[in-house]
């Protein structure tokens, strides 16, 4: 498997956007996985691969963070956006038709989630009923936080917020485990095809 820099530096050749090519190179110089922005970075890299049309190098980053151990030093602060790139893989994967790959990757992200790894939540049943209430709490059409993007006058601050949205439309709406996402699915993939084709355009 490719080391890290191999994999950002073949991103950066193949994919000539400014926003990928600052994320590479933030992640060339940094990527730990005990690092919450590094993560969050590497998230935001996939899901931009993923805006400009370049799905095997998002693939590509999917794989690279197959073999985390979890739940390592930054636990929640690195896995929520480690969880978000898998729920961006089990999307894809469905799009492709490789439904038992999809099936299997959101199983695992449910199975990381309902670790209990916390003080607070510290045994599996109250691990287990704080995370089926989190799944509860994410809703349409809240996800898509169009009060924030249409109160922005600057387009690119606009963008921004689309983006963020983008990632939890996806990285949750996708993997199922959201009942109320999953009950309006339909919609959210015509917001979630919106918001691509919106951000596509930024350069």
């Amino acid at each position: 498997m490719e080391t890290g820099i191999e994999l950002f530096e073949s991103i950066m050749n193949s994919c000539p956007q400014k926003k990928v090519a600052s994320l590479c190179k933030k992640l060339v110089k940094k990527c730990s996985f005990n690092s919450g922005a590094d993560a969050e970075n590497l998230c935001h890299l996939a899901y931009r691969l993923f805006v400009y049309g370049y799905i095997e190098e998002t693939f590509a980053v999917c794989r690279y963070t197959h073999d985390i151990p979890f739940p390592g030093k930054g636990v929640y602060r690195v896995w929520d956006f480690i969880l978000y790139i898998w729920g961006l893989e089990v999307f894809l994967l469905y799009k492709q038709e490789k439904h038992e790959e999809a099936n299997a990757r959101a199983k695992e992200i449910d199975s990381i989630r309902a670790q209990p790894v916390d003080s607070i939540f510290n045994t599996p049943e109250k691990r287990r009923e704080f995370i089926d209430k989190l799944y509860q709490r994410v809703v349409y059409p809240d996800v898509l936080l169009q009060e924030k993007i249409e109160k922005e006058e600057n387009e690119r601050n606009a963008n921004e917020y689309r983006f963020l949205a983008l990632i939890r439309m996806v990285g949750c709406g996708a993997t199922g485990l959201y009942p109320n996402l999953s009950a309006h699915w339909n919609e959210l993939q015509q917001d979630i095809d919106n918001y691509v084709s919106i951000l596509s355009k930024e350069k």
